[in-house]
């Protein structure tokens, strides 16, 4: 049977580790890059990753179950062979009893693996949680068989994940009683056992309305016992979009010492991925044909230092559709990845973009 080769995308940033910053790391898979062998119809997805402690990194995805697609994680070691340490063979495929389960995010808990995504039926899709022990059990001490949903009798999506102690963070959108291009940031805390926490804005669940039309939260990130959501917000009826923050104190209600009311957006652009330091807030967007990166001071101004007054741009052209992936900080550079589309050519090219 036809084969193809699905290449861990993520795995660009272990190139950063070697000894020329930007070279190959032969060290690691096969010269550098790591290949996994399907055959066409076992379709997979690799969407994010984290790295252990030890070195070791963990994928989720998703992957073609029996009915639709279901949770897919996998651990590599540091060579990046498979850890064969992690349910046996490598890969832990978990289905939630829906008709299509796909992992979006994930993070650890201590020596636990979160991950975050969705669990789908026709006209209903629930935020959906995994919580994983170290050799890839799921972990029965939480929501006592390892798995969680909440359910918002809408199409609802789960796109990031973050841990608060013995906390479980968890951003994404929701069109809870509104119209279908109505959604709102929807951001939810749950307790170690799986349970919602109730003392985070009264009920576990924070909506987050910026102008009334659609919201769409795609990251999350903690700045020390604050809360940072970032994703976008269709600013008009005439549908653009635009980057939109969110930054919340711990208890959910928002920030107001964040740009006077806990919201902030910036351009005619779509976020994908931020990244928090002590002071500073860096969010990767993406407009038509550029790579774009915000930095903001904690009060939610732009910081003027950075790049052109608190942007940076990075231009390609116009027979070029951008769109960025994600936001890493590696031996104090900046990394974006993401994806070009030339109209001309017809062809799609992953990029990395440094900067200094």
């Amino acid at each position: 049977m036809d084969k193809f080769y699905l290449i861990i995308f993520l795995l660009i940033s272990s190139c950063l580790c070697s000894a020329q910053v930007g070279t190959l790391d032969s060290s690691f898979g096969d010269n550098g890059l790591l290949f996994r062998d399907y055959r066409m119809s076992d379709k997979i997805d690799a969407n994010n990753k984290v790295t252990q402690p030890d070195g070791k990194t963990v994928v989720v995805g998703s992957v073609r179950g029996k009915l639709g697609d279901d949770f897919s994680v996998t651990r590599y070691n540091v060579d990046g062979s498979l850890d064969k340490t992690f349910s046996d063979d490598g890969q832990q495929i978990t289905d939630f009893g829906t008709a299509n389960d796909v992992a979006y995010s994930v993070a650890l808990q201590g020596d636990k693996i979160v991950v975050a995504g969705c669990a789908s039926r026709v006209g209903n899709t629930s935020f959906a949680i995994a919580r994983y022990n170290s050799n890839g059990s799921l972990d029965d001490t939480f929501s006592s068989d390892g798995l969680q949903t909440t359910n918002f009798n809408a199409i609802a999506i789960c796109n990031a994940v973050a841990t608060q102690g013995n906390k479980i963070l968890v951003a994404g959108y929701s069109y809870i009683d509104k119209p279908i291009q109505e959604s709102d940031f929807i951001v939810a805390r749950y307790n170690i056992d799986g349970s919602l926490d109730k003392t985070f804005s009264n009920d576990g669940i924070q909506k987050t309305d910026f102008f009334g039309f659609g919201d769409y939260a795609n990251s999350i990130a903690l700045q020390g016992d604050k809360i940072v959501v970032a994703g976008d917000a269709v600013s008009s009826s005439s549908g653009y979009l635009t980057t939109a923050i969110a930054r919340y104190n711990s208890d959910g209600s928002l920030d107001k010492s964040f740009s006077g009311d806990g919201l902030q957006t910036t351009g005619i652009s779509s976020s994908a991925s931020l990244i928090v330091q002590k002071d500073k807030i860096l969010v990767a967007a993406y407009g038509t044909d550029d790579f774009i990166v915000f930095c903001y001071n904690s009060n939610g101004a732009l910081d003027k230092t950075f790049g052109n007054d608190g942007i940076q741009r990075t231009h390609f052209g116009t027979n070029y559709y951008a769109q960025t992936n994600s936001i890493s900080m590696e031996q104090g550079k900046i990394i974006i990845t993401g994806n070009l589309y030339d109209s001309k050519k017809g062809i799609r090219q992953l990029v990395m973009v440094r900067y200094k």
